[in-house]
């Protein structure tokens, strides 16, 4: 269960960050998103204990937060600058 939210945070972050704009945020939050899928596939392969787990689920689930923050904000900056220009 709490491997498949991983993946499921993971690649919803992934989504997200390939809509955005290249910025430095957003090249932090992939390699961030890169790490955990790496975890997440070392998880699927060996043993890992629950708190593990827990702790890697805890991290995507931040990732997505951050990264779906972001995409607001772009969202919001990309239609104050649009207005503007009207």
């Amino acid at each position: 269960m709490s491997e498949s939210l991983l993946d499921e945070a993971v690649r919803a972050s992934r989504q997200l960050l390939d809509v955005l704009p290249p910025s430095a945020d957003t090249r932090r939050l992939t390699r961030r998103a890169s790490i955990l899928a790496r975890a997440a596939a070392i998880v699927e392969l060996e043993p890992t204990s629950r708190h593990e787990i827990i702790k890697l689920v805890r991290l995507a689930l931040d990732l997505r937060e951050e990264v779906m923050v972001l995409h607001h904000l772009q969202r919001v900056t990309s239609g104050a600058v649009a207005e503007m220009m009207d």
